[in-house]
């Protein structure tokens, strides 16, 4: 097993997969003692105690009266646990029949004590997935820090692009979403808003219409490219 995941307990790892689980929600960092504990369960003196303890090992970044950012250390076990834990999902839910909620419960065990290699066999096994039957990306094998998750597919300016990281995790919504393109990796240009706020999407050169509740739940990466003044104006030519 990797060095970095042996030098560290279980309670260790999970604070920095709590960690790493709120920036998926796009919270903008550094991420507050209170919401970490809430997270885990813990009164925040627990917290405070453990995450100084993680600073001490190179883990986490700790900005008093601020909160606790990842280290890059501290992002690759988090993403290389992450892995373990969503392919047990998957696993479990595909060939066990478990529903969602309960492989993801088993699988919270089961991390801790996969190695890389077997979680790269399960990987192949199950045809290298890319999300967790609740919507979750997968980090890749290739475990490049992820420190920087995203925000919120409404906080994407019209015209510019972006990168879908994270779906929601209610099934029809899920299902919906991936019917039409909008999944983990896909790439999309917001054309423009309706009366009601909803977000008139570009996908695989074809239009998504989403609810701004939905278009909430979205987490994206946004991406330095724009297109050309005025082509927004396209939502309002289909009124």
């Amino acid at each position: 097993m990797d060095d970095n995941i042996i030098s560290t307990s279980e309670s260790e790892q999970m604070y920095l997969l709590s960690v790493a689980m709120i920036n998926e929600t796009g919270q903008e960092q550094p991420i507050s003692i209170s919401r970490l504990a809430e997270k885990l369960r813990v009164i925040p003196v627990s917290a405070h105690q453990m995450v100084k303890k993680l600073s001490k090992k190179g883990l986490l970044n700790y900005e008093p009266y601020k909160g606790v950012s990842l280290t890059l250390k501290g992002s690759q076990i988090a993403q290389r646990v992450l892995r373990s834990r969503r392919l047990w999902s998957v696993f479990l839910t595909e060939k066990l029949n478990l529903s969602p909620k309960e492989a993801d419960e088993l699988a919270c065990h089961l991390e801790h004590h996969t190695t890389p290699e077997l979680s790269e066999r399960l990987a192949t096994y199950l045809n290298n997935p890319r999300t967790d039957p609740l919507g979750n990306p997968i980090p890749d094998g290739k475990l490049a820090p992820n420190l920087n998750q995203g925000v919120q597919l409404t906080n994407l300016n019209i015209g510019s692009k972006a990168k879908i990281l994270r779906i929601p995790g209610e099934k029809n919504t899920r299902a919906f979403l991936k019917n039409v393109g909008l999944i983990p990796g896909a790439e999309i240009q917001l054309q423009g808003l309706g009366e009601g706020n909803e977000l008139l999407l570009k996908i695989n050169n074809h239009n998504v219409y989403l609810s701004p509740d939905v278009a909430a739940q979205i987490n994206i990466q946004k991406l330095n490219k724009t297109i050309p003044k005025g082509t927004a104006s396209a939502y309002d030519k289909q009124q």
